[in-house]
């Protein structure tokens, strides 16, 4: 049987820090069981909850990354609605100003030439996940940390 946690913070400022400690936590883990970490964030408030403290880690072995967006829109990436722009500004913009990064190859955005047509951006997305994820168990990707918000429409 599972055990379910529920952890409550005093404010979203300790909620920053808690969800920074963790993913930092969960990428030193599975960089040191398989050389790298892939996590895939959703958009809305949590990239700047989430990378509000993580990015001034220093710890953190951002080169070993491999990015991915949950629940991505079918928009251009500057786009107020694309997570990409939300978590580039909030993470990936901030540790390239602190000489750090994570390779632009290993952060895996939607083709915005294709959002005329969601079957191609999924398709073409599908094959940026099977690229990174080859040669694993199954046939399906298996991220090592999936970061996903609840807005206010539930």
């Amino acid at each position: 049987m599972s055990v379910t946690k529920v952890y409550s913070f005093e404010s979203n400022a300790h909620v920053s820090q808690a969800l920074g400690e963790f993913i930092a936590h969960a990428s030193s883990e599975a960089i040191a069981k398989h050389g790298r970490f892939t996590v895939a964030f959703s958009g809305g408030s949590l990239p700047a909850t989430a990378c509000k403290h993580l990015r001034d880690m220093q710890s953190v072995d951002f080169s070993k990354w491999y990015v991915f967006f949950a629940d991505e829109r079918c928009v251009g990436l500057d786009s107020v609605d694309s997570n990409f722009r939300l978590v580039r500004e909030e993470l990936l913009d901030p540790l390239v100003q602190q000489g750090r990064s994570v390779p632009a190859d290993q952060v895996m955005v939607i083709n915005d030439t294709l959002t005329d047509s969601t079957q191609q951006v999924a398709d073409d997305y599908l094959g940026k996940m099977q690229s990174v994820f080859t040669g694993a168990k199954t046939k399906f990707p298996e991220f090592d940390l999936v970061l996903l918000g609840i807005g206010p429409d539930g």
